[in-house]
């Protein structure tokens, strides 16, 4: 496949795992105890953020740092603020 290709793939991959996380997000947001919270997280933010992750990994290395605004993960891991 082209590049453009992988790229869109990978883009709509994004928009649809970026979604769930954000709805992961809003569910936790409702009452509950601290236990049930960080169990939720377990069980759904944790799980939604590696979706996210997945997609994000490849195509960090198909798109230009000219037009990738958000930091890479190696300028995450390395790099003093």
């Amino acid at each position: 496949a082209g590049l453009l290709q992988r790229i869109t793939v990978l883009t709509e991959a994004l928009a649809e795992k970026t979604e769930a996380l954000e709805q992961a997000v809003r569910q936790s947001e409702q009452p509950m105890d601290g236990k049930a919270l960080a169990e939720f997280c377990r069980k759904a933010i944790v799980p939604a953020m590696q979706d996210v992750r997945s997609v994000v990994d490849p195509l960090e290395t198909l798109v230009s740092d000219e037009y990738w605004d958000l930091p890479t993960y190696g300028e995450m891991l390395y790099s003093i603020i």
